[in-house]
C-alpha cells in the first residue's frame, strides 16, 4: 500500500536507550500496516542494540527514504552522519554523540520541511 505515510524515526542518543526502543518497536509487524517507518541513525549502533534486546532483524541501508523495503523483519536506515570515530560506552554520551544526535534530527526536519516524509519521531535524546 504505497499511500502509507513515510515516517522518519531519529535514533536519538546513539549511546542511550533510543536504539533499543526502536529495534523493539519495529519488531512489531503491525507498524508496517500503518506506515513506512525508517530510522535516521547509525546501522552499526542499531545492530548492537538488536543484540542487546535479543532481536535479529535485517538491516537495509538507504540513501533516500523512498528506497526503503518497509517490510517487517527489516529495518531501513538512512545514515546522514556516517561512522563514529570511536565507539563509546552505552550510557556515556560525548560531544561526538551529541553531534550525531543533532545531525539525525536536522536530517529528519529537512526531510519533513521538504515534504519527503509525512512525520518524524525522535527517540530519547540527551540534553
Amino acid at each position: 500500500m504505497p499511500t502509507r505515510p513515510l515516517i522518519g524515526i531519529t535514533m536519538g542518543d546513539p549511546v542511550g536507550i533510543g536504539p533499543e526502543i526502536i529495534v523493539n518497536a519495529l519488531a512489531d509487524g503491525d507498524i508496517y500496516d500503518q506506515c513506512r517507518p525508517f530510522v535516521i541513525g547509525n546501522v552499526d549502533i542499531l545492530k548492537l542494540a538488536a543484540g542487546i534486546v535479543g532481536q535479529s532483524p535485517g538491516f537495509h541501508v538507504v540513501d533516500d527514504p523512498v528506497r526503503g523495503k518497509f517490510t517487517p523483519g527489516t529495518i531501513d536506515v538512512l545514515d546522514p552522519a556516517g561512522a563514529f570515530s570511536q565507539l563509546t560506552a552505552w550510557g556515556r554520551p560525548t560531544p561526538e554523540t551529541g553531534r550525531y544526535m543533532e545531525t539525525y534530527i536536522t536530517a529528519a526536519v529537512d526531510l519533513a520541511v521538504a515534504g519527503k516524509i509525512a512525520a518524524m519521531v525522535t527517540a530519547p535524546i540527551n540534553k
